[in-house]
Protein backbone atom coordinates (compact mmCIF):
# COMPACT_ATOMS: atom_id res chain seq x y z
CA UNK A 1 0.00 0.00 0.00
CA UNK A 2 1.73 3.18 -1.22
CA UNK A 3 1.89 6.09 1.59
CA UNK A 4 1.72 9.32 1.71
CA UNK A 5 5.00 11.42 1.75
CA UNK A 6 5.83 15.19 1.62
CA UNK A 7 6.27 16.57 -1.40
CA UNK A 8 7.43 20.00 -2.77
CA UNK A 9 5.36 22.07 -4.86
CA UNK A 10 6.94 25.65 -7.06
CA UNK A 11 4.28 27.96 -7.18
CA UNK A 12 4.46 29.40 -10.59
CA UNK A 13 2.76 32.65 -11.24
CA UNK A 14 0.65 33.17 -13.81
CA UNK A 15 2.22 35.60 -16.67
CA UNK A 16 0.58 37.35 -19.36
CA UNK A 17 1.89 38.12 -22.94
CA UNK A 18 2.01 41.67 -22.36
CA UNK A 19 4.41 41.02 -19.40
CA UNK A 20 5.86 38.02 -20.97
CA UNK A 21 6.90 40.73 -24.16
CA UNK A 22 7.47 43.87 -22.18
CA UNK A 23 9.19 42.20 -19.10
CA UNK A 24 11.82 39.75 -21.03
CA UNK A 25 14.13 37.78 -18.47
CA UNK A 26 12.39 39.43 -15.72
CA UNK A 27 8.75 37.93 -15.83
CA UNK A 28 8.63 35.77 -13.87
CA UNK A 29 10.34 37.83 -10.46
CA UNK A 30 7.75 40.88 -11.72
CA UNK A 31 5.02 38.26 -11.30
CA UNK A 32 5.88 37.10 -7.95
CA UNK A 33 5.58 40.84 -6.60
CA UNK A 34 2.68 42.13 -8.98
CA UNK A 35 0.39 39.44 -9.31
CA UNK A 36 -1.92 38.68 -12.40
CA UNK A 37 -3.29 40.96 -14.64
CA UNK A 38 -0.28 42.50 -13.59
CA UNK A 39 -1.75 45.96 -14.15
CA UNK A 40 0.25 47.96 -11.95
CA UNK A 41 3.47 47.45 -14.28
CA UNK A 42 1.36 47.07 -17.56
CA UNK A 43 0.03 50.74 -17.25
CA UNK A 44 3.59 52.46 -16.17
CA UNK A 45 5.44 53.94 -18.59
CA UNK A 46 8.69 52.29 -19.87
CA UNK A 47 10.65 54.67 -17.84
CA UNK A 48 8.88 52.96 -14.44
CA UNK A 49 9.61 49.39 -16.82
CA UNK A 50 13.15 50.04 -16.44
CA UNK A 51 13.44 51.07 -13.28
CA UNK A 52 11.56 47.40 -12.04
CA UNK A 53 14.79 45.77 -14.03
CA UNK A 54 17.46 47.92 -12.45
CA UNK A 55 16.13 46.94 -8.81
CA UNK A 56 15.88 43.24 -9.96
CA UNK A 57 19.43 43.48 -11.86
CA UNK A 58 20.93 44.79 -8.51
CA UNK A 59 22.65 42.03 -6.71
CA UNK A 60 21.91 43.95 -3.25
CA UNK A 61 18.34 44.42 -3.66
CA UNK A 62 15.12 42.29 -3.39
CA UNK A 63 12.12 41.54 -5.20
CA UNK A 64 10.10 42.74 -2.65
CA UNK A 65 11.88 46.41 -3.66
CA UNK A 66 9.93 46.61 -6.41
CA UNK A 67 6.43 46.50 -4.85
CA UNK A 68 7.88 49.25 -2.57
CA UNK A 69 9.03 51.63 -5.21
CA UNK A 70 5.90 51.51 -6.98
CA UNK A 71 3.75 51.96 -4.41
CA UNK A 72 5.68 54.69 -2.14
CA UNK A 73 7.53 56.68 -5.38
CA UNK A 74 5.57 59.27 -6.29
CA UNK A 75 7.67 60.29 -9.62
CA UNK A 76 10.07 57.78 -11.82
CA UNK A 77 12.58 60.28 -11.20
CA UNK A 78 13.03 59.87 -7.55
CA UNK A 79 12.13 56.34 -8.56
CA UNK A 80 15.49 56.23 -10.51
CA UNK A 81 17.96 56.51 -7.61
CA UNK A 82 16.38 53.08 -6.22
CA UNK A 83 17.42 51.56 -9.20
CA UNK A 84 21.06 53.20 -9.51
CA UNK A 85 23.01 55.90 -7.70
CA UNK A 86 24.87 56.74 -10.65
CA UNK A 87 21.54 58.58 -11.60
CA UNK A 88 21.19 62.41 -11.30
CA UNK A 89 18.82 65.08 -12.32
CA UNK A 90 20.88 65.42 -15.37
CA UNK A 91 21.32 62.04 -17.10
CA UNK A 92 18.04 60.37 -15.15
CA UNK A 93 15.95 61.33 -18.52
CA UNK A 94 17.77 58.74 -20.41
CA UNK A 95 15.36 55.93 -18.72
CA UNK A 96 12.95 57.08 -20.77
CA UNK A 97 15.24 56.74 -24.36
CA UNK A 98 15.93 52.65 -22.69
CA UNK A 99 14.64 50.71 -25.59
CA UNK A 100 11.97 47.92 -23.95
CA UNK A 101 11.61 44.65 -23.20
CA UNK A 102 13.84 44.71 -20.20
CA UNK A 103 17.27 44.19 -20.39
CA UNK A 104 19.57 41.59 -18.97
CA UNK A 105 21.06 42.28 -15.69
CA UNK A 106 24.94 42.94 -17.64
CA UNK A 107 23.66 45.37 -20.09
CA UNK A 108 22.24 46.86 -16.95
CA UNK A 109 25.22 46.94 -15.18
CA UNK A 110 27.27 48.33 -18.33
CA UNK A 111 24.59 51.11 -18.55
CA UNK A 112 24.79 52.40 -15.60
CA UNK A 113 28.77 52.36 -15.70
CA UNK A 114 28.72 55.01 -18.42
CA UNK A 115 26.65 57.43 -16.62
CA UNK A 116 29.96 58.94 -15.17
CA UNK A 117 31.45 59.48 -18.33
CA UNK A 118 30.32 62.70 -19.58
CA UNK A 119 31.23 61.74 -23.54
CA UNK A 120 28.88 58.37 -22.96
CA UNK A 121 26.01 60.52 -21.79
CA UNK A 122 26.51 63.13 -24.14
CA UNK A 123 26.36 60.66 -27.16
CA UNK A 124 23.39 58.85 -25.27
CA UNK A 125 21.02 62.21 -25.19
CA UNK A 126 21.30 62.39 -28.69
CA UNK A 127 19.81 58.77 -29.50
CA UNK A 128 16.11 58.57 -30.08
CA UNK A 129 16.31 55.43 -28.56
CA UNK A 130 18.80 53.13 -26.60
CA UNK A 131 19.31 49.64 -27.04
CA UNK A 132 21.71 46.69 -24.99
CA UNK A 133 23.66 46.30 -28.34
CA UNK A 134 24.52 50.40 -28.49
CA UNK A 135 25.37 50.59 -25.04
CA UNK A 136 27.94 47.66 -25.04
CA UNK A 137 29.28 49.34 -28.15
CA UNK A 138 29.64 52.22 -26.08
CA UNK A 139 30.97 50.79 -23.41
CA UNK A 140 34.04 48.78 -25.49
CA UNK A 141 34.82 51.92 -27.16
CA UNK A 142 37.99 53.96 -25.29
CA UNK A 143 36.78 57.29 -24.10
CA UNK A 144 38.24 59.51 -26.19
CA UNK A 145 37.06 58.10 -29.05
CA UNK A 146 33.31 58.12 -27.88
CA UNK A 147 31.16 60.35 -30.01
CA UNK A 148 28.53 60.46 -31.75
CA UNK A 149 29.99 59.75 -35.44
CA UNK A 150 31.92 57.41 -34.24
CA UNK A 151 29.33 55.29 -32.83
CA UNK A 152 27.05 55.64 -35.78
CA UNK A 153 30.01 53.69 -37.80
CA UNK A 154 30.10 50.82 -35.58
CA UNK A 155 28.01 47.18 -36.02
CA UNK A 156 30.06 45.44 -32.86
CA UNK A 157 31.66 45.50 -29.32
CA UNK A 158 34.24 43.92 -30.47
CA UNK A 159 35.19 46.74 -33.10
CA UNK A 160 35.85 49.18 -30.11
CA UNK A 161 37.66 46.55 -28.35
CA UNK A 162 39.98 46.48 -31.37
CA UNK A 163 40.22 50.39 -31.40
CA UNK A 164 41.52 50.23 -28.18
CA UNK A 165 44.39 47.18 -29.27
CA UNK A 166 45.22 49.32 -31.81
CA UNK A 167 45.99 52.42 -29.97
CA UNK A 168 46.29 51.54 -26.56
CA UNK A 169 50.03 52.52 -26.97
CA UNK A 170 49.85 55.98 -28.63
CA UNK A 171 50.09 59.01 -26.61
CA UNK A 172 47.33 61.17 -25.63
CA UNK A 173 48.18 63.40 -28.41
CA UNK A 174 47.97 60.86 -30.82
CA UNK A 175 44.31 59.96 -29.59
CA UNK A 176 43.00 62.80 -29.59
CA UNK A 177 44.29 63.36 -33.25
CA UNK A 178 42.98 60.02 -34.33
CA UNK A 179 39.53 60.69 -33.05
CA UNK A 180 38.97 63.96 -34.54
CA UNK A 181 40.19 62.15 -38.02
CA UNK A 182 38.00 59.24 -37.15
CA UNK A 183 35.07 61.70 -36.54
CA UNK A 184 35.36 63.43 -39.62
CA UNK A 185 34.94 59.45 -41.57
CA UNK A 186 31.70 59.64 -43.64
CA UNK A 187 31.34 55.81 -43.60
CA UNK A 188 32.70 52.26 -42.67
CA UNK A 189 34.92 52.73 -45.78
CA UNK A 190 36.74 55.91 -45.18
CA UNK A 191 36.59 55.08 -41.41
CA UNK A 192 38.42 51.97 -41.15
CA UNK A 193 40.52 53.18 -43.97
CA UNK A 194 41.36 56.27 -41.61
CA UNK A 195 42.35 53.04 -38.87
CA UNK A 196 44.75 51.61 -40.97
CA UNK A 197 46.53 54.76 -42.42
CA UNK A 198 46.73 56.14 -38.73
CA UNK A 199 47.66 52.55 -37.48
CA UNK A 200 50.16 51.98 -40.24
CA UNK A 201 51.71 55.22 -39.87
CA UNK A 202 53.50 54.96 -36.61
CA UNK A 203 54.29 51.31 -36.69
CA UNK A 204 58.39 52.07 -36.78
CA UNK A 205 61.20 52.42 -39.50
CA UNK A 206 61.95 50.57 -42.20
CA UNK A 207 65.40 48.45 -42.42
CA UNK A 208 68.24 51.10 -42.68
CA UNK A 209 70.87 49.91 -45.33
CA UNK A 210 74.60 51.60 -45.66
CA UNK A 211 74.24 54.91 -46.01
CA UNK A 212 75.23 56.27 -49.66
CA UNK A 213 78.23 59.12 -50.01
CA UNK A 214 76.09 61.29 -52.43
CA UNK A 215 73.51 64.20 -51.38
CA UNK A 216 71.44 63.46 -54.55
CA UNK A 217 70.55 60.45 -52.66
CA UNK A 218 67.87 60.32 -50.10
CA UNK A 219 66.27 57.06 -48.46
CA UNK A 220 62.88 56.82 -47.59
CA UNK A 221 62.44 55.26 -43.92
CA UNK A 222 58.95 55.66 -43.30
CA UNK A 223 55.41 54.75 -44.16
CA UNK A 224 54.69 58.71 -44.09
CA UNK A 225 57.96 59.18 -46.44
CA UNK A 226 56.87 56.53 -48.67
CA UNK A 227 53.25 57.96 -48.68
CA UNK A 228 54.48 61.16 -49.07
CA UNK A 229 56.88 60.49 -51.67
CA UNK A 230 54.11 58.53 -53.78
CA UNK A 231 52.02 62.03 -53.52
CA UNK A 232 54.51 64.24 -54.59
CA UNK A 233 55.47 62.10 -57.52
CA UNK A 234 52.37 60.55 -58.23
CA UNK A 235 53.57 57.18 -58.98
CA UNK A 236 52.44 53.77 -57.59
CA UNK A 237 54.39 54.07 -54.12
CA UNK A 238 51.05 56.07 -53.34
CA UNK A 239 49.72 52.56 -52.48
CA UNK A 240 52.26 52.48 -49.58
CA UNK A 241 50.55 50.06 -47.20
CA UNK A 242 51.66 47.08 -49.30
CA UNK A 243 54.78 48.49 -50.04
CA UNK A 244 56.02 49.40 -46.96
CA UNK A 245 54.99 45.94 -45.12
CA UNK A 246 57.72 44.60 -47.46
CA UNK A 247 60.18 47.46 -46.49
CA UNK A 248 59.55 46.66 -43.07
CA UNK A 249 60.15 42.84 -43.75
CA UNK A 250 63.61 43.88 -45.26
CA UNK A 251 62.50 42.47 -48.48
CA UNK A 252 61.99 45.65 -50.84
CA UNK A 253 63.70 49.19 -49.84
CA UNK A 254 63.08 52.62 -51.71
CA UNK A 255 65.79 55.79 -52.28
CA UNK A 256 64.49 59.07 -54.70
CA UNK A 257 67.03 59.91 -56.47
CA UNK A 258 67.00 64.20 -57.10
CA UNK A 259 70.04 65.00 -60.05
CA UNK A 260 69.15 66.29 -63.64
CA UNK A 261 65.97 64.15 -62.90
CA UNK A 262 64.09 62.75 -60.32
CA UNK A 263 63.69 59.26 -60.38
CA UNK A 264 62.41 56.84 -57.42
CA UNK A 265 64.76 53.57 -57.05
CA UNK A 266 63.47 50.01 -55.29
CA UNK A 267 65.79 47.53 -54.56
CA UNK A 268 65.76 44.08 -53.22
CA UNK A 269 68.14 42.70 -51.21
CA UNK A 270 70.60 39.90 -52.14
CA UNK A 271 72.31 36.87 -50.37
CA UNK A 272 75.55 38.28 -49.42
CA UNK A 273 75.16 42.16 -48.27
CA UNK A 274 74.48 42.71 -52.15
CA UNK A 275 71.17 44.57 -53.67
CA UNK A 276 69.63 44.01 -56.96
CA UNK A 277 67.92 47.39 -58.34
CA UNK A 278 64.09 46.06 -58.89
CA UNK A 279 62.82 49.43 -60.91
CA UNK A 280 64.07 53.17 -61.39
CA UNK A 281 60.80 55.31 -62.53
CA UNK A 282 60.29 59.31 -62.48
CA UNK A 283 57.19 61.07 -61.53
CA UNK A 284 53.65 59.80 -62.91
CA UNK A 285 55.81 56.30 -63.46
CA UNK A 286 57.62 57.90 -66.47
CA UNK A 287 60.84 56.11 -67.34
CA UNK A 288 64.03 57.89 -66.86
CA UNK A 289 66.51 58.72 -69.43
CA UNK A 290 69.27 56.24 -70.09
CA UNK A 291 72.27 58.97 -68.96
CA UNK A 292 70.43 58.94 -65.59
CA UNK A 293 69.99 55.38 -65.51
CA UNK A 294 73.63 55.08 -65.86
CA UNK A 295 74.57 57.68 -63.83
CA UNK A 296 72.79 56.40 -60.27
CA UNK A 297 73.53 52.54 -61.73
CA UNK A 298 77.72 53.70 -61.84
CA UNK A 299 76.88 55.61 -57.93
CA UNK A 300 75.09 52.88 -56.65
CA UNK A 301 77.18 49.59 -57.38
CA UNK A 302 79.85 49.79 -55.37
CA UNK A 303 77.32 49.56 -52.34
CA UNK A 304 75.85 46.61 -50.52
CA UNK A 305 72.71 47.07 -48.31
CA UNK A 306 72.29 44.83 -45.49
CA UNK A 307 68.92 44.19 -44.04
CA UNK A 308 66.91 42.26 -40.61
CA UNK A 309 66.11 39.16 -40.88
CA UNK A 310 62.52 40.06 -39.25
CA UNK A 311 59.69 39.63 -41.05
CA UNK A 312 56.68 40.82 -40.08
CA UNK A 313 55.23 41.32 -43.60
CA UNK A 314 52.63 38.41 -43.41
CA UNK A 315 51.54 39.49 -40.22
CA UNK A 316 51.12 43.12 -41.21
CA UNK A 317 49.33 42.28 -44.37
CA UNK A 318 46.69 40.29 -42.33
CA UNK A 319 46.08 43.20 -40.13
CA UNK A 320 45.70 45.02 -43.39
CA UNK A 321 43.55 42.91 -44.54
CA UNK A 322 41.24 42.53 -41.75
CA UNK A 323 40.78 46.18 -41.36
CA UNK A 324 39.95 46.63 -45.22
CA UNK A 325 37.29 43.72 -44.25
CA UNK A 326 36.16 45.69 -41.31
CA UNK A 327 35.77 48.63 -43.70
CA UNK A 328 33.50 46.54 -45.83
CA UNK A 329 31.41 44.99 -43.27
CA UNK A 330 27.61 45.45 -43.36
CA UNK A 331 26.12 43.06 -40.28
CA UNK A 332 28.07 42.68 -36.86
CA UNK A 333 28.65 39.72 -36.84
CA UNK A 334 30.86 39.37 -39.17
CA UNK A 335 32.34 42.65 -37.91
CA UNK A 336 32.54 40.42 -34.47
CA UNK A 337 34.48 37.91 -36.14
CA UNK A 338 37.03 40.26 -38.43
CA UNK A 339 37.72 42.63 -35.02
CA UNK A 340 38.25 39.43 -32.73
CA UNK A 341 40.72 37.61 -35.25
CA UNK A 342 42.53 41.44 -35.68
CA UNK A 343 42.78 41.47 -31.94
CA UNK A 344 44.66 38.17 -32.32
CA UNK A 345 46.88 39.09 -35.26
CA UNK A 346 47.66 42.31 -33.28
CA UNK A 347 49.01 40.55 -30.33
CA UNK A 348 51.32 38.42 -32.93
CA UNK A 349 52.59 41.40 -34.54
CA UNK A 350 53.65 42.66 -30.82
CA UNK A 351 54.86 39.67 -30.12
CA UNK A 352 57.05 39.03 -33.09
CA UNK A 353 58.05 42.43 -34.41
CA UNK A 354 58.61 46.04 -33.49
CA UNK A 355 56.75 47.51 -30.51
CA UNK A 356 53.66 49.80 -31.66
Amino acid sequence: MLQNSPMDFEIVHRISSALDHLAGPWSQSIAEQIPFPHSDFLERPSAWMHICGLILANPISSNNNIGTVLTHAKDWRDAAFAGSPSFTADNVCLLKKLALPLWERGDYRTFTSLLTCRHAVKIMMHEEAITPDFVRILAALPVEFRNTKIMKLLLHEVEGILLKSLFENRTNADRIRLNNALGMSSDRGHFWGKVTEHFFGKVGHFPAGSAIADDRFEAVRTFHDLERTGQKYRNCLRNFRNYGMEALAGEIGFLVFKGTETAIISYKPLIGGRFVIDDILGPNNMPVSQEVFEEIRLVLSPYGFAFSETNPAALYQDMETHLSRLAHSTRADRAEQTALSAISKLGSLRRNTIAI
